[in-house]
């Protein structure tokens, strides 16, 4: 899902909240804007990439702006650098998994690092406090990857090392805030991935750790 009117985007509202609208810069999925370093260094491509979501917080500003991920490229040397950002995005539509996410591992990747979201259904805080809970549908599904499909995702975009986000944040308990992580552990084996030290590997940090991760030849 996505719109079609590509002057539509985020650029009012961060106009509105004081940048300066030459530092803005508004892309469509395929678009890229190469930002050159300041201090002299390799300049750093900025490649705006599909997403399946939507955007909107009331019933008459759906799908008014953009959704995408992002694909970061540097080279030095013989070296470069890919990072995928997955943004916030589902992984099946109503044919099977989302085509767009194989197209962009073939034409940007192997991605050398993927940020990659693993919500599984769970509830907020204010829903877990009735004692409900959300669960996995078809609809969250084309809107939220779960920890299966986020190892699937990982193995479209020809990842050599992922990462979870998108998870825990909003759990109602701690239990629930660890469900993902099982979840993610169960696919990753299932499907003979290690784990994100591991070439081909997918896995998480703790809050404020860090991953170093060898780069390829580009």
């Amino acid at each position: 899902m996505r719109h079609t009117d590509s002057n539509t985007g985020n650029k009012p509202w961060f106009i509105s909240g004081g940048i300066p609208a030459d530092q803005i810069t508004h892309l469509d999925w395929g678009l890229e804007k190469e930002f050159a370093s300041p201090t002299g260094g390799p300049s750093v491509r900025f490649i705006c990439a599909p997403a399946q979501h939507n955007s909107g917080r009331g019933m008459l500003d759906q799908g008014a702006t953009l959704w995408a991920s992002w694909v970061v490229k540097q080279t030095v040397g013989m070296l470069t650098t890919t990072v995928y950002h997955a943004g916030d995005t589902g992984y099946m539509t109503e044919n099977g998994p989302c085509p767009s996410f194989v197209e962009t591992g073939q034409k940007y990747g192997p991605m050398d690092l993927a940020i990659l979201p693993i919500w599984r259904g769970g509830s907020l805080s204010f829903i877990a406090s009735a004692g409900l809970r959300l669960v996995n549908t078809e609809l969250l599904d084309g809107l939220h990857a779960s920890p299966a499909h986020a190892v699937r995702l990982h193995k479209d975009i020809q990842s050599r090392h992922s990462l979870a986000m998108h998870f825990a944040t909003f759990a109602g308990s701690d239990e629930e805030a660890l469900e993902p992580l099982i979840e993610l552990v169960a696919a990753r084996e299932d499907a003979g991935v290690g784990d994100w030290k591991d070439e081909g590997g997918f896995g998480w940090l703790d809050i404020g750790a860090t991953a170093c991760i060898p780069v390829s030849k580009s």
